[in-house]
């Protein structure tokens, strides 16, 4: 079975086109600019301490696997290579784990660029001589929620690209989903009171930073768990070629 998976994982990695040197190289080089250097260079050293990046670190990964995994199964469906996918001995496992594994290793190792570039960019801006690091417990909370972030939005856009007729179709609703987030975050911001704000932060940082990860860790995990589990159950190789 491990074979199998490995098999399927570097066969997307292959067609992920990363190191091909055209147009998504291209983006990736800017979306690493912005976020890695332009971001913490006006962040300051908030962006090594600063708890609130954590959500980033979960957010950045549906950012990067959407575009990708609506390709997985409704971009080869289109192309009928899916048909010659899904006629080879693989089993069904083992098809639907490798694109999992492929996108979210993908998404995961741009995150960590993104961060290692981030820290070594607040340390040449803001550093003045003395080495800045990431606080150990919200460096390894940000290395959690970014890998089980990174599962999560492999297993959603795996999900949608399973039930999309096209890869556009797929990607138009990807595509939305980090916007969606940015609104709700944003009227949340809006709506709720700034008294109960105030308090929130207040109650935070009373509690430490501990609680706040432990919580995330939870939700992002357990939102993961779920979709991985949705997309096993509805992946089915008739079913798949069919669509």
């Amino acid at each position: 079975m491990m074979d199998d998976i490995r098999a399927v994982f570097w066969k997307e990695w292959r067609e992920f086109g990363v190191f091909s040197g055209g147009r998504r190289e291209l983006g990736l080089i800017l979306f690493i600019a912005v976020i890695g250097i332009y971001v913490p260079f006006e962040m300051g050293i908030q962006w090594v301490e600063s708890p609130l990046l954590l959500m980033i670190w979960a957010w950045l990964p549906t950012l990067l696997a959407g575009p990708l995994a609506a390709d997985s199964f409704a971009g080869e469906r289109e192309r009928h290579t899916l048909e010659t996918l899904l006629s080879s001995r693989l089993p069904d496992h083992a098809i639907l784990f490798g694109k999992l594994a492929a996108l979210a290793t993908y998404a995961l190792a741009i995150t960590w660029i993104v961060m290692l570039v981030g820290i070594v960019t607040v340390n040449v801006a803001h550093g003045h001589g003395a080495l800045i690091l990431y606080a150990p417990l919200n460096f390894a909370g940000s290395i959690g929620v970014s890998i089980l972030g990174a599962v999560m939005a492999s297993g959603f856009g795996t999900l949608v690209s399973l039930r999309s007729a096209t890869a556009r179709q797929a990607q138009q609703l990807l595509g939305r989903l980090p916007i969606v987030l940015v609104l709700l975050a944003a009227i949340g911001a809006k709506v709720i009171p700034h008294a109960w704000q105030t308090r929130v932060s207040a109650d935070i940082a009373a509690a430490g930073v501990a609680p706040l990860i432990a919580t995330g860790l939870c939700v992002i995990g357990a939102l993961a768990a779920i979709v991985v589990r949705l997309a096993v159950l509805k992946f089915r190789r008739a079913g798949a070629i069919l669509d």
